[in-house]
């Protein structure tokens, strides 16, 4: 009867690890998604800002060329 008892703990052991296990990878998956839409949702700004000091970069060159060249 004690050697039932003894197999009945570690299983229930096992299965508590197992689960602690589990919740933690489920914990870093739901993380890394949030982190990434937050990363996404910032990236889109940064790319729109990025694109409209090169437009204004490249417009002010051909400026000065046209000046340069006149």
């Amino acid at each position: 009867m004690e050697i039932l008892g003894y197999c009945l703990v570690a299983i229930l052991l096992s299965t508590e690890v197992w689960c602690g296990y589990r919740l933690r990878q489920i914990i870093r998956y739901r993380s890394e998604a949030r982190t990434d839409a937050r990363r996404a949702m910032y990236r889109a700004k940064a790319y729109k800002d990025m694109n409209e000091r090169w437009q204004l970069k490249k417009s002010r060159e051909t400026l000065w060329n046209t000046i340069a060249k006149g």
